[in-house]
């Protein structure tokens, strides 16, 4: 899924910073849409 670095340590740490980038991601886009509301 993701390139490997040919460090196992690097790789877990890239793979739980773009999770963790998703997330947050998600996260303000779901609270901006809930701010707004449907009806903007």
């Amino acid at each position: 899924m993701f390139p490997s670095t040919g460090s196992g340590t690097w790789d877990t740490v890239l793979q739980l910073a773009i999770a963790a980038a998703l997330v947050v991601s998600l996260v303000l886009l779901y609270r901006d849409f809930r701010g707004r509301g449907p009806r903007g």
